[in-house]
C-alpha cells in the first residue's frame, strides 16, 4: 500500500517521497543501475543517492522513491537508505554476483534486483506532460504488465482498453481523462486500484457491497453501536487507533489501523508504540494464572490496513509456537498474468514477553482491508484456530504498486498475491467468516445490537 491509496483511503505500506541530501556517500558495490524481478522498477544508486524509475512498454518515468545512503555497509554487506530522513529501505547482497535484495522497512517482501549495464534508453526520453493519450497508455500498459486478477474479475483488458481509449483525443481535458480512467478501472472493483488526480479529484472503487467506510458519519455510528454492546469503556492507545476493554475476563482488542500510531509516522516509531500497547494489554495476569483471559475478541472490522509487519508483530504476541503465516509472490511476466516470482514464505514467530495463546474470535467485514486481511490470513495457521465472525473481508492483500503520470497524477495497483501453504488465495472474494452475521447494517443500528461482537463473546462461556 502506498501514497496513491494512502491519499484515497488512508492505507499505505511503503515509504515514498523526496529527501534532502545528507552528504555524498562513498561509492560502494551498490552503485550503478538495477532492475527488479517483477514490479517494473529500475533503481539507480549514484554516490549514495538512490532514485527509482517506473518502466513499462509505454515508456519510463521517474518514480516516487528518492533516498540517501546512511553510512557504509554493515557486517553482512547491507546498506540502509533514508527516505525523508528516516531509515526506510535496505539493500543487501543477493545469492549471486550481480544480484541484490531490496526491502522496505514496513513491508515483509524482499524484492530481488539484478544489475543492468546502463539506464534503459526509454528513461532518457521525455514524455509530454499533458498528453491524455500518453497518460492513458501508461495506465493501461502498467496494468496489462502487472495486474494479476483480470480473469478473476471477468475483465477483458484489451477490449476495455480499446473501448475507453477511443473516447480520448489530444485535446481531452483533465476531467475527461479522469472520467475515462475511472470507467476503465471501476469494473475491477479493487480497493487497491486508484488514481489521485490533484484538483481533478480521484478514482477509488472497492468491491461492490462494501461498508461506507469513507462516509465521515459511519465510523462514529459503528463505534457507538459497539460501545453499547460492550457496556464498558475502552482504554484507547496510539491516538485512538487501538482500543482495549475487558468484561468478565473476556478481552476486546480493537485495531483500527496498522499505521499512523505516532506523530513521527514512520515504521520504527509505530512498531515501538505497538509493542508498548501490547505490553499494556497482554500483562502476565491476563495471559496466565487464575485470572487469565477466558477469551479474546480481536476486532478488525474497520481496519483499512497499513504495514504487514505490524500485523505480524501482533500475531507474534498471540502464539507460543512458530508457524507459516502465508507466502507472497509478485507477478513476474509482462505477457503472462499467471507467472509469479518464487513464493516467499512469511512466518509468525513467538515474541518475547507476555503472550496470549488462548482462544480468539476475530471480527471481520468488508472494511477489513489489506494488512488487516493479511493478519486475518496469518492467524489461520494459529493453534487454537481463531473463529472468524462477521462478513467476508475486502479481498485486497497486495502492497500497492505506485506509479506516476507525466501530468503529476499518481495511480496504484496490486501486483502480488498472498497464498496459503496449500496454494489458496483470497484476492477478490476476501476471507469468509466461520460464522456469518450482519455487520453494521441499518437493521443493527435500528435495534442497537452489534451482532458480531455478541456472537463472539458467546463463544467464551
Amino acid at each position: 500500500m502506498t501514497a496513491a491509496l494512502a491519499v484515497l483511503m488512508g492505507v499505505g505500506c511503503t515509504a515514498a517521497g523526496a529527501t534532502n541530501a545528507v552528504g555524498a556517500a562513498p561509492r560502494s558495490r551498490w552503485e550503478g543501475v538495477w532492475q527488479t524481478d517483477g514490479y517494473g522498477r529500475v533503481v539507480t544508486v549514484d554516490h549514495g543517492r538512490l532514485l527509482t524509475y517506473d518502466l513499462s512498454a509505454a515508456g519510463c518515468l521517474p518514480g516516487l522513491i528518492t533516498a540517501d545512503q546512511e553510512g557504509g555497509p554493515d557486517g553482512a554487506g547491507a546498506v540502509r537508505f533514508l527516505v525523508d530522513g528516516r531509515p526506510e529501505l535496505t539493500i543487501r547482497p543477493g545469492g549471486r554476483p550481480g544480484e541484490a535484495v531490496w526491502n522496505a522497512a514496513a513491508d515483509v517482501t524482499d524484492i530481488h534486483l539484478h544489475r543492468l549495464p546502463a539506464l534503459p534508453p526509454a528513461c532518457h526520453r521525455a514524455t509530454p506532460p499533458h498528453d491524455p493519450l500518453a497518460a492513458f497508455d501508461i495506465v493501461w500498459t502498467t496494468f496489462a504488465e502487472n495486474y494479476p486478477f483480470f480473469a478473476a474479475k471477468g475483465v477483458d483488458w484489451v477490449v476495455a482498453g480499446e473501448h475507453q481509449r477511443a473516447r480520448l483525443s489530444e485535446r481531452s481535458t483533465d476531467s475527461e481523462l479522469l472520467a475515462v480512467l475511472g470507467d476503465l478501472l471501476r469494473p475491477l472493483g479493487d480497493a487497491h486500484v486508484g488514481v489521485v488526480a490533484g484538483a481533478a479529484g480521484g478514482v477509488w472503487q472497492p468491491r461492490p457491497g462494501t461498508l461506507p467506510v469513507t462516509d465521515p458519519a459511519f465510523g462514529p455510528r459503528a463505534a457507538g453501536l459497539t460501545a453499547d454492546e460492550l457496556g464498558t469503556a475502552e482504554t484507547e492507545f496510539a491516538g485512538g487507533r487501538i482500543g482495549y476493554a475487558e468484561s468478565d475476563r473476556i478481552g476486546y482488542l480493537r485495531i483500527g489501523s496498522f499505521q499512523h500510531y505516532t506523530e513521527a509516522d514512520d515504521h520504527t516509531d509505530d512498531s515501538a508504540e505497538l509493542s508498548r500497547v501490547l505490553d499494556a494489554v497482554f500483562t502476565p495476569e491476563r495471559t496466565c494464572g487464575p485470572h487469565a483471559l477466558r477469551g479474546l475478541v480481536l476486532d478488525l472490522r474497520l481496519n483499512g490496513g497499513g504495514s504487514d509487519r505490524l500485523g505480524l508483530q501482533l500475531a507474534a504476541r498471540l502464539t507460543d509456537r512458530p508457524y507459516l503465516a502465508y507466502a507472497k509472490q509478485g507477478r513476474d511476466d509482462p505477457h503472462d498474468a499467471d507467472r509469479f516470482t518464487r513464493p516467499q514464505p512469511i512466518e509468525v514467530r513467538p515474541a518475547g514477553g507476555s503472550r496470549y495463546s488462548g482462544p480468539i474470535a476475530v471480527l471481520t467485514s468488508s472494511g477489513t482491508m489489506s494488512a488487516a486481511e493479511s493478519l486475518t490470513m496469518a492467524l489461520m495457521g494459529r493453534s487454537p484456530h481463531p473463529v472468524r465472525i462477521g462478513a467476508p473481508t475486502q479481498g485486497v492483500f497486495s502492497d500497492v504498486l505506485e506509479r506516476t503520470l507525466p501530468n503529476g497524477w499518481t495511480f496504484g495497483l496490486p501486483n502480488e498475491r498472498y497464498v496459503t501453504s496449500d496454494g489458496r488465495s483470497f484476492d477478490g472474494a476476501g476471507i469468509t467468516p466461520d460464522i456469518a452475521v450482519p455487520v453494521y447494517t441499518e437493521e443493527e443500528f435500528a435495534s442497537g445490537h452489534d451482532s458480531a461482537l455478541r456472537a463472539a463473546r458467546a463463544l467464551f462461556p
